[in-house]
């Protein structure tokens, strides 16, 4: 069973903004500083940010970021 807390939804559009806000960046680096595609790289900082943007925007947000790292998606359901 899902558990629906009140920044569920803005953790949905939060992801999807992280998600693309770091694929523009990793963008402009391949283009500007000529970095080569890293998708290790790129996953790594989405997690990063998704986690940091949950902690610092979502009040009932308490999950460590090693929680985050293993298994996102339950430290949604029970945040």
């Amino acid at each position: 069973m899902l558990l629906v807390w009140e920044g569920q939804n803005k953790a949905l559009k939060g992801g999807v903004s992280v998600v693309l806000w770091v694929l523009w960046c990793h963008r402009n680096n391949i283009l500007f500083k000529q970095e080569m595609l890293d998708f290790d790289k790129v996953t790594e900082f989405i997690k990063f940010k998704a986690w940091s943007w949950l902690n610092a925007k979502v009040n009932n947000f308490k999950s460590s970021f090693f929680d985050w790292y293993v298994n996102p998606s339950i430290c949604i359901k029970i945040a």
